[in-house]
């Protein structure tokens, strides 16, 4: 039976500032009637979204009445290497920390780089139980340095908008797996997937650019396994005690088993 009603695919961005629109973030949405449908941005003047108006957008779906499963393409936590000493032990406790750091729900990433460099390039290599069991995850603070686009400015512009979602769900929206890896019934879900892990499992529209395959792959692929009752298992990847507890601090990539 399928866990889900409707299924979001997002490619995210970390380009410009967070009320910019951007042409490289991507949603697509489909439900049980219909496949992957791009959705164009709520802004008066653009179709391209801002990541301002994509956190909202994705409030607003995950609190409506409609089991939703998101799907978004950037990290949700980092390495704990990377992380203080003090908030290793909780992900609520490293999201806080982490905007102490790095406020991009209100400015660029770029602009809060100067002062870090030497803690990026120290983790340049470092990467979470989840990238290692890839082929292809890059490190999150790869390309630090240069203009993006990549994990580390999607990453770095994204976190902060995961916690404030968080914050105005009050508990309504289950975080995978920080809230815990059994998902309950008919709860919303949000969790971090890699597009790249899915391309060669589909065909898409060769008109569509890079941005909206990925976004396009991340939704099919969602539908696709839970309307044939194949999802769940993603959600209890065969994790030991250890690594589970790991994961439960520095996220999963929803599809690696």
């Amino acid at each position: 039976m399928a866990l889900f009603q409707r299924y979001i695919g997002i490619d995210y961005s970390g380009r410009s500032t967070p009320s910019a629109p951007l042409p490289g973030l991507r949603v697509f949405l489909a439900d049980r009637e219909s496949g992957p449908c791009e959705q164009g941005s709520t802004h008066p003047r653009t179709d391209n979204w801002d990541r301002q108006r994509l956190a909202t957008w994705i409030l607003e779906r995950l609190l409506e009445d409609i089991p939703t499963l998101v799907g978004i393409d950037h990290a949700f936590s980092y390495p704990p290497e990377a992380m203080d000493l003090r908030v290793r032990g909780s992900w609520d406790e490293f999201l806080a920390w982490f905007e102490s750091r790095w406020p991009t729900r209100n400015e660029a990433v770029r602009v809060h780089i100067p002062g870090k460099e030497a803690h990026l390039e120290e983790h340049k290599h470092s990467v979470r139980l989840t990238d290692r069991w890839t082929s292809t995850a890059m490190p999150i603070f790869k390309g630090w340095e240069a203009n993006g686009p990549n994990v580390f400015f999607s990453t770095h512009a994204g976190i902060p908008w995961l916690r404030w979602i968080r914050q105005k769900a009050e508990g309504k929206v289950h975080v995978w797996p920080f809230d815990g890896f059994e998902v309950p019934p008919g709860k919303s879900v949000l969790a971090e997937v890699y597009p790249r892990i899915f391309r060669r499992r589909y065909d898409w529209d060769p008109s569509f650019t890079d941005d909206q395959r990925d976004a396009w792959l991340v939704c099919q692929w969602l539908k696709e396994r839970d309307e044939k009752d194949r999802l769940a298992p993603y959600f209890r990847p065969a994790l030991d005690d250890v690594e589970e507890r790991q994961a439960a601090i520095e996220g999963w990539i929803l599809g690696v088993a």
